[in-house]
Order: structure tokens, then sequence, then C-alpha cells
């Protein structure tokens, strides 16, 4: 009887430290319930806004690519411009410069004459263009029909 005592006394004893060992969790009130219904509301919440934001984001990378892409062009072609007006400057100061010069009727017909002229030594030069190639191909038939 001694030994069931003793195995009572040691078994109520280890009962004892295990439930010292836990903490005692109490039901939660009504209250407190409420509180974490509506806190974790909040956070499905908050993740459902990050889930859309981020596929948001993910949608609009390319738009932004292109954005950044224009915007460099953009700056390029306003330097490009800055380029152009500064030369237009310099190309009209020249202009202001220059001396003016009256023309006469004598001018007119030699740059007349000079045009005719030009316009023959290109004429000339389409013709001997023409005769080389003439030439050619004629050597070129020629050699076929010999191989024949």
């Amino acid at each position: 009887m001694k030994a069931i005592l003793l195995a009572a006394a040691a078994a109520f004893a280890l009962a004892a430290a295990a439930q010292a060992q836990q903490p005692v969790q109490k039901a939660p009130t009504p209250q407190e319930k409420q509180a974490l219904n509506a806190l974790a509301k909040q956070k499905a919440q908050t993740e459902k806004q990050y889930r859309e934001t981020a596929a948001k984001i993910q949608q609009l990378q390319p738009s932004v690519q292109s954005c950044q892409k224009v915007l460099a062009a953009n700056q390029s072609l306003h330097k490009l411009l800055a380029d152009l007006k500064t030369q237009n400057a310099a190309a009209q100061q020249k202009i202001n410069q220059a001396p003016v010069k009256k023309f006469t009727p004598q001018d007119a017909q030699k740059a007349q004459l000079e045009l005719q002229e030009a316009m023959q030594r290109q004429q000339r030069m389409f013709q001997m263009l023409s005769n080389l190639l003439k030439a050619q191909h004629e050597t070129s038939k020629q050699i076929i029909q010999n191989l024949k």
C-alpha cells in the first residue's frame, strides 16, 4: 500500500510540475475576439492591397522603360536643338557681316554660260560612261559567243 501511495504522490508531483511549466491559457473575451478579428481583416486587406500594387507595378514596368527612353531621346533632341541654334546664330552673323554685292545683267549671263558648260561636261561624261558600258557588254557577249 505504501508503494501505491508513493506512486500516487509521484504522479501528483509530476502533474503539478507539468502544470507549472505550461502557462494557463484563458479564453479570449468577446472584446478581444472582436479586436483580433478586426486585426485579421485589416491584415488581409493590407496583403491584398500589396499584391494588387505589386501587380500594377509589374504591368507599368514596360511603360516606365518606354518613358525613360522617350525622356533620353527628348534630352538628346534638346541638345541638338541647342547646337543648331548656336550654329544658326553663327551663320546669321556671317551673313550679316558679308559684303552685299549687286548683280548686273553681265553677271547673270556669265552664270548662265557657266551652267551650260557644266551641263555639257556632264553630258559628255554620261556619254563616255554609256560608251564604256556598251563596249564592256559587247565584249562579254562576244566572249560568250566564242565559247559556244
